[in-house]
């Protein structure tokens, strides 16, 4: 790293919420202990893994054990350690971080510079890459390269940033200024609910509130592949979004959380204004996420008839199957994997490529990268867990 690079990434401190996924942490811990990021860990599981405090070796990693309280449910343990962590950060950006995943040196180099050197920019997010083992070695594929700016991220009025759909992206594990990620936690975990999901639209829809948001055409997060966590109850059974929030038995629940939403938003408005208040806005974010499309059974349909219709053309010349695929909605295809995220047809999130292959389609297109934080991540993934210089006790 250049004296630049280590003088950026010192203004960064990485959060890193975990529970009962000790071997996910050495690799995290490993990646982050030779850098100059500030990073605390903030574990929820029944018993330490580590040593609490400022880890041995590692001077810029705190460890820290929230212990389950008698009672306390996953989403309750979980809001204590956001709280927590609203208080540890002292520099001028933060971001969270999940267990098994890593953000790019070159990406979060790049975000720091775009969030310092503007008064515009709020909060940045970027293009993301899967990882996932395939026998004895790893593979890649490409995630959220749809995700682009909307019309209205940069606009001063809070209600056309936080109800701009021009825009895709997610603001979960945006690198945001401290003082306003901060904010957004306190307003986001005030209150926990039953379901998991509320939380993620509290947190995004407060977020975009006080943000403006730059979105950057590099990729910035890599992530493993989803697959069902054990340790996050009820996972497996938990229901669309579209379809809890429009099942009649969550009213009440569901004007508890606009109502939790709405006070999140004032809060912005507060401080920046806007063309409409508070109340109507999280009423009109709610309504946009209950939306029939959205629901399980409608998307199971569009999924149906988009496969035949591929199924149909499959044998059809190029110019006529590419004719017919492009009257899909364009979100349909992405779903299934039939149609890229990107302008590189192979790009798609069901295709996945050995680095080299990776490294030779993401050269087609526009999109950022430095193969540097590809291969380092990658060697770390597969390093046998001897190796690790820090290991957890199990």
């Amino acid at each position: 790293m250049t004296p630049e690079e280590i003088e950026l990434l010192s203004e960064l401190t990485v959060v890193i919420p975990t529970y009962n996924r000790p071997l996910e942490l050495e690799r995290s811990i490993e990646y982050w202990r030779d850098t100059p990021v500030t990073v605390h860990i903030l574990d929820g599981s029944d018993r330490p893994w580590f040593h609490v405090g400022q880890l041995p070796g590692a001077s810029n990693v705190f460890y820290h054990h929230i212990a389950p309280i008698i009672g306390e449910n996953w989403m309750e343990n979980y809001s204590r350690r956001m709280k927590l962590a609203a208080d540890l950060s002292v520099t001028a950006l933060s971001v969270i971080c999940a267990d098994d995943d890593f953000f790019t040196i070159s990406g979060l180099v790049m975000a720091i510079n775009s969030i310092l050197n503007s008064n515009e920019i709020d909060a940045v997010v970027g293009i993301c890459a899967e990882y996932k083992s395939c026998y004895s070695d790893l593979v890649w594929n490409l995630r959220y390269v749809d995700w682009r700016e909307g019309f209205k991220s940069l606009s001063n009025d809070v209600a056309e940033r936080v109800l701009d759909q021009s825009g895709a992206f997610y603001l979960y594990y945006a690198l945001m200024k401290s003082e306003i990620w901060k904010s957004v936690l306190w307003h986001t975990y005030k209150s926990t609910y039953l379901h998991g999901y509320p939380q993620e639209h509290l947190f995004n829809s407060i977020a975009l509130a006080h943000c403006k948001v730059r979105v950057l055409r590099h990729l910035i997060w890599f992530k493993k592949v989803w697959e069902l966590n054990p340790a996050v109850v009820g996972q497996a059974s938990r229901v669309r979004d579209a379809d809890w929030f429009r099942d009649r038995k969550n009213r009440k629940e569901v004007k508890l959380i606009t109502n939790h939403m709405a006070t999140g938003i004032q809060s912005a408005i507060d401080k920046h204004g806007s063309s409409m208040s508070a109340k109507v806005i999280a009423q009109k974010y709610i309504s946009r996420i209950a939306k029939f499309s959205e629901t399980a059974k409608f998307r199971r349909f569009k999924k149906i008839v988009m496969r035949k219709v591929v199924s149909w053309t499959k044998f059809l010349p190029d110019f006529l199957r590419q004719s017919v695929n492009s009257l899909l909605p364009r979100q349909v295809g992405i779903l299934s994997g039939a149609i890229s995220q990107d302008s590189n047809k192979y790009l798609t999130k069901n295709n996945f490529f050995v680095l080299t292959s990776l490294f030779v389609e993401l050269s087609k297109t526009d999109i950022g990268f430095a193969e540097e934080d590809f291969t380092i991540i990658e060697k770390l993934l597969l390093k046998p867990r001897e190796e690790l210089r820090l290991r957890a006790d199990i």
